[in-house]
Formats: structure tokens, C-alpha cells, sequence
């Protein structure tokens, strides 16, 4: 009496897709068992902009140097973005700009009197000048804005504008004479404009103006 033959078993399609998807599953690692995604498993510009959620990627996430200017787009980067930073220049009594930062010329129109022209405006900014002398001989000098739109503007010439200031040295006499000298036009927080007072303190014990 001949064996009989067990019954061959057909796959379902429920049997192939499960035996599939261990395969891909196995094959692609513990990585998506896990719920982690390295670099590696994401395709080249696969991620665009649209994909961020807003304020999800934070300058930590970012490598160093990974944004460079060719990757900012022109006018991206408005002056709110950056932080502000005191400007500065060291003159000789001719007018030379010995060394600064953010002041691009110096002019020298007469005895005692320099334009200074910054890369920015000056005009809510607190300008300060002090002679260059090694504690040595006395002198004075004065620092104002060339801009007509300023409380405290002085009238620089031909070269008025937002970006200069007047500086005015002069020896103990009170007489125009030539200096070096530094002058600091100080850090402003962009879109605040602090007032001047209307009244100066005057020395402990003394009276106030007005």
C-alpha cells in the first residue's frame, strides 16, 4: 500500500508580506527598531525647510563652521541678527588713523578740529574722546555729532551726516591745537533709543543744571 503524500501547503499573501517585511526589517538593522535615524539612513536633500517644525534645529545642533555665507541667502541677515560692538579709533595729531575698528576715515580740516566717519550711524550712540598723552601736559577735548537730526549737533563742515562726529582738541589755555587722541562710539541695542536727561547731576553738594 503506497505512503500517502502530505498535502503541499501554498504561502498566503499574509505569510509573504510578514516574511518581507522581517527581512527589510533585519536588514536595515536595529536602527528603525529602535526609533533612531542617523545621517547615513537619510537620503542626500531628502530633508527640506518645509520638513522643520519652526525653532527645531537650535546652534547647538550645529556643527562648527557648518554655516558659511555662501549658505545665506542675500539680505537674510538684517542688523537685529547681529550683535553690536563698540567703535573705536586711535588719531594722531595729523589726522592718521594709528588703528580702530569700525571708523573708515579721518579728515583734518584745521588746527584742532578732525571728522571722524564710523561704518555706522552715531547718532543715538554715547560718543567719548580722551587726549593721548602718557599722563604727561595737560589739554582738552570735546567730541559731537555731525548729525542735524542730534540734540547736542555741531556743524562739521561739508561732511554732516549720521555716521561722523566732530572731535575738538585743545591745549590748557583753551586754544585749538592738535592731539592724539582715542574716541569710542559705545555698543547701541538695535531699535532703542535712550533720551537725554534733562538734567545733568552736578558734583556731591552741588547744584544741578538745567
Amino acid at each position: 500500500m503506497p505512503t500517502p503524500r502530505t498535502p503541499k501547503r501554498r504561502l498566503s499573501y499574509a505569510n509573504v508580506t510578514a516574511t518581507l517585511a522581517l527581512v527589510i526589517a533585519t536588514s536595515m538593522g536595529g536602527a528603525y527598531a529602535h526609533g533612531k535615524i542617523s545621517s547615513a539612513d537619510i537620503e542626500k536633500n531628502a530633508v527640506k525647510s518645509r520638513h522643520i517644525a519652526p525653532k527645531n534645529v537650535k546652534t547647538s545642533d550645529l556643527a562648527k563652521k557648518a554655516v558659511s555665507a555662501s549658505r545665506i541667502k542675500p539680505k537674510a541677515v538684517k542688523p537685529k541678527h547681529i550683535s553690536d560692538h563698540a567703535m573705536w579709533a586711535l588719531i594722531a595729531p595729523d589726522g592718521t588713523l594709528i588703528q580702530g575698528r569700525g571708523v573708515t576715515a579721518v579728515a583734518h580740516p584745521s588746527t584742532g578740529f578732525f571728522v571722524v566717519t564710523f561704518s555706522k550711524s552715531v547718532t543715538n550712540r554715547a560718543l567719548t574722546a580722551t587726549l593721548y598723552n602718557d599722563g604727561a601736559g595737560d589739554g582738552q577735548i570735546n567730541v559731537r555729532n555731525c548729525d542735524p537730526d542730534h540734540p547736542a549737533f555741531i556743524s562739521c563742515f561739508a561732511t554732516n551726516g549720521a555716521n561722523r562726529a566732530m572731535v575738538n582738541t585743545e591745549n590748557s589755555g583753551g586754544i585749538n591745537a592738535d592731539g592724539t587722541f582715542y574716541v569710542v562710539a559705545m555698543p547701541l541695542t538695535p531699535g532703542t533709543v535712550t533720551a537725554a536727561p534733562r538734567v545733568i547731576p552736578r558734583a556731591q553738594g552741588g547744584a544741578e543744571g538745567r
